[in-house]
């Protein structure tokens, strides 16, 4: 029998012969080394740079400006000026008095980098030194030096640089608030020459592709060597917003131009400004390729050598078997379940071989058969997760701990968190009704041969806070338990369907009272004025004069009926209405005598909101009666002293007319029946003037809404864009 050699111990000869990890640690640790030496540099240098240029803007431009502009915001002279200004517009010097004039002269002449000196007032005046520019219409108090120094009373405020157009030179302009008696009279602001700052930032070099790039406080690029077409812009603007997110003291990647670059910022403390040095990572790159190639040179010579006399041992001992294997396992991947391993070697690799034969004749046996069944099963699967996610109702699985395993995606529609967020939490934390948790507590308590689906009506309030109906089909699921494993339930939203129930019971019941009145108001109408007659008749006779208070209670009484009579043929869905274009504010106006006299007579009050609105086509006679069965129902509502108003406007293609009133609100089980014919809450009312004015807006396809509360009551009616006349 041959002794079995080990491909172990020939891997173990190859690797101490070729050395390759020691070899490969140490190049990538020089690597390392030598790039983080040259970043280190970078950043030593970097920051070196750009602490002197910090100390050239604060110290020469920065420090001088405020201490400057803040010389000039309190000399008395300035403060005087402010006073004496006031709305006046200086176009030239004889408009001032000398003493002003040789005042700002002085300054200038002291602080030769002053381009140029403003004073607007409180009051509009300007007065800008030595140009005195002025112009029709012009305010200083629109202008941003003016409103950013009144953000900061008694500081230096530092604006965004300019380019003077004249001379091409970069100025920034610096504000102070000037106060007299302990009031801001007005905001005088100064130009200051930056260019030689500017020169001195661009002529910082670091190494051969560095640039050093200024960004002031309200996040503008004042200077650019590289690329000037950047200045006076933000780092949105140029596309690069990177520069706004660099971490200070530490080197940051960046992509300018499509290369990437190391950058190295610096924020001054004193003025806010940012400096940013940039360099070109290729740059730093050949760098450490230049210390970094000769080593692996060398490296790869060694190494050429090494794996030689690897791959003679590897090649009879390793490669061979390991192809034989892999073609193998190809043949198997391609379905070829015939393919056979032939190795002669007699160690791990000639035992694999067989291992390998034997699972490819398992495999050939139970292929078929668990093929078929995964595809079957992967179908299904992949059918019954499109229905239950695409779903448009709630679907929802509990356990028997009360705990969510599954949620679809429709239910974020209606709860404040993500379905995913929720499963893994108890039922509580999705809040549903008490009745609901009731419901899936009794299923889990129910045997098998006792349970059964059970479905549930509730109301239900959304993470928008919006009530809304459902419909609930809790399903007991047992998988071959005694007692119920799991409980799916099916939630429907029904809130439209239940809307539109009620929608329609309410149009039945006018549609019925409609023409009811339609088809008797005549009938009844002809014997009640004959009866009316007579009695006014008998009520004359002197015989009769004893009963005059009966025969007048008896006409009254008709009187009230025909009145109720008219309501009714109000009612009536196909009433003639007489459209013409008419302003609902005249219609108002012309009833704002007659509703003021019986407010007066209620002691309460009216108040007209009347906005310019366009004309509609109405029916006026009929708008009328809306309006004053509006107001009286408001005018019955409140105690004394309230106040009903009446408002129009125009929104959203729609002139809205809304009656308000200060009662104490419309009780839940009203509200949800508002406009029902006979539903009052009067002792003598009839139940017909909401009905009335719901058909009124029915003729003329317009919507009520009502909003109601403890602190009164408003309806709305929207007359549709359809209704606006041209």
């Amino acid at each position: 029998m041959l002794k079995k050699s080990s491909v172990k111990n020939k891997f173990i000869l190859a690797v101490l012969l070729a050395s390759i990890i020691p070899f490969s640690v140490g190049a990538w640790y020089i690597q390392k080394i030598i790039t983080e030496q040259e970043k280190q540099s970078f950043r030593l240098h970097s920051y070196e740079a750009l602490s002197r240029i910090h100390s050239i803007i604060n110290d020469g431009s920065i420090k001088p400006a405020n201490k400057i502009i803040s010389l000039l915001a309190m000399d008395h002279k300035s403060m005087e000026l402010a006073t004496v200004l006031k709305e006046q517009q200086i176009a030239k010097p004889a408009e001032i008095n000398p003493n002003y004039y040789s005042h700002f002269a002085n300054y200038k002449k002291l602080f030769p980098n002053i381009i140029g000196i403003g004073l607007g007032t409180e009051q509009g005046g300007y007065l800008e030194y030595p140009s005195f520019f002025t112009e029709q219409g012009y305010d200083p108090r629109t202008r941003p030096w003016y409103q950013g120094a009144l953000k900061y009373p008694g500081q230096a405020y530092l604006n965004d640089p300019y380019v003077m157009q004249t001379t091409g030179e970069m100025v920034i302009a610096i504000a102070h608030t000037i106060e007299a008696n302990g009031k801001i009279a007005g905001v005088l602001v100064t130009g200051w020459n930056i260019n030689e700052l500017q020169k001195e930032v661009e002529e910082f070099k670091l190494n051969l592709s560095g640039y050093v790039i200024l960004i002031n406080q309200n996040n503008k690029i004042i200077t650019s060597r590289k690329h000037t077409d950047w200045l006076m812009k933000t780092p949105q603007e140029i596309g690069i917003p990177e520069l706004n997110y660099l971490i200070e003291g530490e080197l940051n990647q960046v992509v300018i131009a499509g290369k990437n670059q190391l950058a190295f910022c610096y924020t001054s403390a004193t003025s806010g400004w940012r400096a940013i040095s940039i360099i070109d990572e290729a740059e730093l790159q050949n760098n450490v390729n230049k210390v970094l190639i000769p080593i692996v040179l060398a490296y790869c010579v060694t190494i050429l050598a090494i794996l030689g006399s690897i791959f003679l041992i590897a090649q009879i001992h390793v490669i061979r078997p390991i192809k034989a294997l892999s073609a193998g396992a190809a043949a198997i991947a391609g379905n070829n379940l015939e393919a056979k391993v032939v190795i002669n070697n007699n160690d791990e690799f000639g035992m694999l071989a067989t291992t390998f034969n034997e699972m490819t004749e398992q495999l050939k046996m139970n292929f078929n058969e668990i093929h078929t069944q995964n595809i079957i099963l992967f179908e299904r699967e992949k059918e019954l997760q499109t229905l239950v996610e695409n779903a448009q109702d709630i679907i929802l699985r509990v356990d028997e701990n009360r705990t969510i395993t599954y949620l679809n995606a429709i239910s974020e529609a209606y709860f404040s968190e993500p379905a995913k967020n929720l499963i893994g939490q108890t039922i509580k934390c999705i809040q549903m009704p008490e009745c609901f948790l009731t419901t899936v507590n009794e299923i889990f308590d129910t045997k098998r041969v006792e349970c059964g689906k059970k479905i549930l009506d509730f109301e239900f309030t959304t993470s928008s806070n919006q009530t809304k109906n459902f419909q609930a089909h809790l399903i007991p699921e047992f998988y071959e338990q005694q007692y119920p494993k799991t409980v799916l339930a099916v939630i429907r939203d029904v809130t439209q369907q239940k809307q539109i129930e009620k929608q329609l019971a309410r149009m039945d019941r006018l549609n019925v009272i409609g023409e009811m009145a339609a088809s008797l108001a005549h009938e009844i109408r002809n014997p009640m004025t004959t009866v009316r007659g007579f009695l006014q008749m008998i009520e004359k006779k002197e015989s009769n004069s004893r009963y005059a208070s009966f025969y007048k209670l008896m006409i009254e009484e008709l009187d009230r009926t025909n009145a109720i009579i008219t309501e009714f043929l109000s009612l009536a869905k196909n009433k003639t209405v007489n459209l013409k274009s008419c302003n609902l504010n005249a219609i108002i106006e012309a009833l704002a005598p007659l509703i003021q006299a019986n407010a007066n007579l209620c002691n309460t009050f009216l108040k007209l909101e009347l906005k310019e609105i366009p004309s509609v086509l109405i029916d006026d006679k009929e708008i009328r009666q809306l309006i004053l069965n509006l107001v009286r129902n408001a005018l019955d509502a409140m105690t004394a002293n309230g106040v009903v108003t009446i408002k129009t406007f125009y929104e959203q293609n729609s002139v809205v007319l809304v009656i308000k009133d200060q009662g104490k609100g419309i009780e839940p089980r009203i509200l949800e029946n508002i406009g029902m014919p006979f539903l009052t809450t009067r002792e003598s009312g009839t139940g017909l003037g909401l009905a009335v004015c719901y058909s009124i807006a029915a003729r003329h396809n317009a919507k009520i809404s009502v909003q109601t509360g403890p602190e009164g009551t408003e309806f709305a009616i929207h007359f549709p864009v359809q209704a606006i006349a041209g």
